[in-house]
């Protein structure tokens, strides 16, 4: 090879590198604060003043909470209604598009929904849900130690880290996990559970009701009426090559997978590719704890 030859060689390789490492690039990292299991966000509406948010991946759209869309002379289209963790339907208006902003990073909400947040477990101030269109707009890699949300471009998006690559099912704007329920000694299933990052819960399954241990309680705790239901400890939940042992959950209905679970992993959701990548933390082996 010829001193020419070895430099052109040399100037492909460095651009090649260069590239790969712009396409590792997030659009935006944006700082999130925890309360609790849940994660938050300052959001601009329309480059309002930004307000608190929650990230809810069990939201099929981003809600508006009508204190805001008043504030904001928001404009409906239509009425509706959902349902949420709790019973009974929740009713919904639907709003004209909006443009959200995360720091820089924007977000195009087509149809948002306005609903009544007050009586939702959350602080008083969160003015707003987060919800499919994040993962459907970007790679989203949420990492609980630094506490940071990084978004990607998912048509440069190469994941480069250590994690297991999981199947990551996006139907109906939710977004659903094959996991294996060790319910007992003999019992063991798997079952599609929905991320539901706006949920504190380790795993919902009805199927808790028959495990070794269980017991009366309220079950609900956001959109809805809370009601008396069993939650109960399963042995195991085996997620990818993951174990978590001895996991206390609810058995509502609507098999779910929340924050007491997520929490213990650096997540990458890539759902363009339909794509998955978890990293443990430190807080793997944390106990899970049992109903209050």
């Amino acid at each position: 090879m010829t001193g020419r030859v070895a430099v052109v060689a040399l100037a492909g390789q460095l651009a090649a590198c260069g590239s790969v490492a712009a396409e590792q690039r997030p659009i935006g990292i944006v700082p999130f604060t925890f309360t609790g299991k849940l994660m938050f966000v300052p959001v601009r509406v329309n480059d309002a003043s930004a307000v608190s948010f929650c990230i809810d991946s069990g939201a099929p759209h981003s809600v508006i909470d009508p204190r805001l869309a008043s504030k904001l002379g928001l404009k409906s289209r239509s009425q509706g209604s959902i349902t949420g963790t709790g019973r009974g339907a929740v009713a919904l208006t639907n709003l004209e598009a909006v443009k959200l902003s995360i720091e820089r990073v924007p977000i195009d909400v087509a149809s948002p929904y306005q609903i009544d947040l007050s009586g939702v477990p959350i602080p008083p101030t969160t003015l707003g849900l987060i919800g499919f269109e994040i993962f459907e707009q970007y790679v989203v890699r949420i990492d609980p130690v630094a506490r940071t949300i990084a978004f990607h471009d998912p048509t440069r998006f190469a994941y480069s880290g250590r994690g297991a690559r999981l199947p990551l099912i996006a139907d109906h704007n939710k977004l659903f996990i094959d996991a294996t329920l060790d319910v007992k000694p003999g019992v063991s299933v798997v079952h599609r559970l929905r991320i539901d990052l706006g949920s504190e819960d380790s795993v919902n399954d009805e199927i808790v009701a028959q495990a070794r241990e269980t017991r009366r309680t309220s079950l609900g705790n956001g959109l809805g009426s809370n009601f008396e239901g069993v939650s109960g400890v399963l042995d195991a939940v085996h997620i990818g090559p993951y174990l978590i042992r001895h996991v206390w959950g609810p058995g509502a209905p609507h098999p779910a997978i929340g924050m007491e679970i997520f929490r213990r992993f650096i997540s990458t959701f890539d759902a363009r590719r339909g794509v998955l990548y978890l990293e443990p933390t430190a807080a793997l082996d944390d106990p899970v704890p049992g109903p209050p």
